[in-house]
């Protein structure tokens, strides 16, 4: 295996994509240059060979959406996870150093050390930001030597002698007691000096260092992705694929594009069978769980479908509140990039869901809406008549046809007397009853008929409305 105790090795030269990013220029302008730079990066990945990560159309889509935004950068190497590179240490630990979660901390070592230290700690910080590092050398040495106890400042060394002077022994000499003051402190960042020191014991050929240095970054913090990808590049380097592989898909549950990364990485073209495997299944995972939100959106749309057919049924058309058409043009969609049957086609339809439940529940509150329109305009109806055979039979149905009866006597007796005495009184009499007995009896029930018609359709309404607030 080559060493490169005195110079720089291949993985910690810059990448094309982030050749801009280097001392010199002012915090905020280097995180908005990396977080434009990550797009480059992930297009430039992306367009590999490997069909199970990604299809060549969605290059574009994946590059736009998936970015690493100025958050990320602000986290440093937590936050840029898959799109760091040691190739740009230097800056992002400038960053680190601008982070309040570390100031506050070291903050604690200077509370009662004196204005030198702290002016010495200004001064080196200030130096390195400036690219001027033999002067920030001067300032961080001077502090160690008055036994400071401020782990950032060895780290700053580590890496001043690890990518700049090339002394990789002083690298680990500084990375060493970073580690032994960070471990009492700041968990995180006694990982981000054990993963330089594996970087630094890797250049000097000790892979088996290395990998104990990032397993103990990911055990102490267990959450940092770049310290599971560590691991596993160094298990990868010592042919322990059943070790690596695992760590790998870890890695990419915390930010999907490790694929890339893990991809592109000739450090594992040692197990690469194994890692394609890999793509494989997290391809199959996530194409499972795809297809299982896709069934209870369609089970969703069928229910609004027949919902629909439903409110057919009654006499109302609904269909016109629908966006079918549009929800299925999404679907339409959704089934192409699964058709492409790749990691980030894949991924890049799940993006699809959240538009897709918003389309279902728009259809479904249209679908309420217009059930409560109807059920309204129903009892307003079964209201309308009600109240006027009521205030009908305030009369009095029995009492009425009495009173009918005897009024129409007056009529019957005198052409039941002209036709025939008895026999035509008795026909008059039966007509009368009959017509009586159906225009005060017979006739205000069938309008009642009508009304209970009208609540059983409301009845129903209310039982499409269940129906709907259960979607």
């Amino acid at each position: 295996m080559d060493t490169y105790a005195k110079e720089l090795a291949p993985w910690e030269k810059k990448s094309e994509y982030y050749r801009t990013i280097e001392l010199g220029r002012d915090v905020k302008t280097q995180m908005e240059t990396i977080a434009k730079q990550t797009k480059d990066m992930i297009s430039s990945r992306l367009a590999s060979k490997n069909s199970t990560i990604a299809s060549k159309t969605i290059i574009n889509d994946v590059a736009n959406n998936y970015g690493y935004n100025m958050q990320s950068v602000e986290n440093g190497m937590f936050g840029l996870r898959a799109a760091f590179e040691w190739g740009i240490t230097d800056v992002v630990w400038l960053i680190e150093q601008n982070r309040k979660e570390l100031n506050d901390e070291v903050k604690l070592f200077y509370a009662s050390s004196g204005q030198r230290s702290i002016d010495l700690k200004k001064e080196g910080v200030e130096a390195y930001s400036k690219g001027k590092i033999d002067e920030a050398v001067e300032s961080y040495l001077e502090l160690t030597r008055s036994g400071n106890k401020d782990f950032s400042v060895y780290i700053s060394l580590g890496i001043i002698f690890l990518f700049f002077k090339k002394e990789k022994q002083k690298a680990l000499d500084n990375f060493d007691k970073a580690v032994e003051i960070a471990e009492l402190k700041s968990t995180y960042y006694a990982s981000c000096a054990l993963l330089f020191k594996a970087l630094a014991n890797r250049d000097l050929g000790l892979v088996e260092d290395a990998e104990k240095c990032s397993k103990q970054a990911m055990d102490l913090t267990p959450d940092f992705a770049e310290a599971l990808y560590q691991n596993a590049l160094y298990n990868a380097l010592l042919n322990k694929g059943e070790t690596a592989v695992p760590l790998l898909k870890e890695a990419v549950s915390h930010d999907i594009l490790y694929c890339l990364k893990i991809n592109k990485e000739k450090d594992f073209d040692g197990i690469r069978p194994k890692i394609n495997k890999m793509f494989e299944e997290i391809r199959d995972a996530k194409k499972e769980n795809i297809k299982h939100h896709l069934r209870a959106i369609e089970e969703k749309v069928s229910s609004i479908v027949e919902i629909a057919n439903s409110i057919k049924k009654q006499g109302y058309d609904a269909s016109k509140v629908l966006q079918l058409k549009l929800l299925k043009g999404q679907e339409d969609e959704v089934f192409k990039k699964l058709k492409n049957n790749s990691i980030f086609d894949i991924q890049m339809a799940t993006l699809s869901f959240p538009s897709l439940n918003k389309l279902v529940q728009h259809n479904a509150s249209a679908l309420k809406k217009k059930c409560q329109e109807i059920k309204n305009q129903l009892e307003g109806k079964m209201k309308e008549i009600g109240g006027k055979l009521l205030e009908k039979q305030k009369g009095g149905g029995i009492l009425k046809l009495i009173i009918n009866l005897f009024i129409g006597q007056i009529a019957v007796i005198p052409i039941g007397l002209s036709i025939n005495a008895s026999f035509g009184i008795y026909i008059g009499e039966v007509v009368l009853f009959v017509a009586c007995f159906y225009w005060n009896i017979i006739l205000p029930r069938q309008k009642w008929a009508g009304v209970y018609a009208i609540q059983e359709k409301v009845e129903g309404m209310n039982r499409i409305l269940k129906k709907i607030n259960s979607l």
